[in-house]
């Protein structure tokens, strides 16, 4: 579901992007997954991935201080959050999302949208135009680090937490009186 594929495609259509790109791949794939994506680049014309699979958290932030653009697409959503947008957010790097489940809810102007199932003109789109617009980018990254740093800290989790407790307890109290009351 993390449409890498779609990545691959968008690579492979663009002759710009076909010289300029070199797309890695991090976290667990089954050999099957990478023999199919490979195989994948090898008919679109795209270069081969860079596939490291699991990495350490050391060598994870290495190889994000070493990109220019992170990509958390996702079809179909398979969690209510996610922990890759945030860390990707707060790397400060321009960032692609599917528009659909907790991806589609980050403000307009922080990340690079693309329609969920039908990824790759939308990759190629964005990829093309940081190509022509590297500050853009940046800036999109900058304004996203401030956001996630804001939004997905230590400080915001437990006030919404307490909110969430007030509340909880507002509701069970409510309940008494009514129960009190029948």
């Amino acid at each position: 579901n993390k449409r890498a594929d779609q990545v691959i495609r968008a690579i492979g259509a663009s002759p710009r992007l076909r010289r300029r790109a070199h797309y890695i791949l991090i976290g667990g794939i089954t050999p099957e997954e990478r023999a199919r994506l490979c195989a994948l680049a090898e008919r679109v014309g795209a270069p081969q991935p860079e596939i490291l699979g699991h990495v350490s958290d050391h060598m994870l932030r290495i190889a994000l201080a070493g990109v220019d653009v992170l990509c958390c697409l996702r079809h179909p959503v398979t969690e209510g959050a996610s922990g890759s947008l945030a860390l990707a957010m707060l790397s400060g790097r321009p960032t692609l999302v599917s528009e659909t489940g907790c991806y589609a809810e980050v403000p307009p102007g922080l990340v690079l949208r693309c329609p969920a199932g039908n990824e790759a003109a939308h990759v190629l789109h964005h990829l093309e135009n940081l190509l022509d617009d590297p500050y853009a980018g940046l800036a999109m990254g900058a304004r996203a680090s401030a956001y996630a740093r804001r939004t997905h800290s230590a400080a915001a989790y437990v006030e919404a937490l307490l909110a969430f407790v007030l509340e909880a307890g507002a509701a069970r109290r409510a309940r008494e009186v009514v129960k009190d009351v029948i």
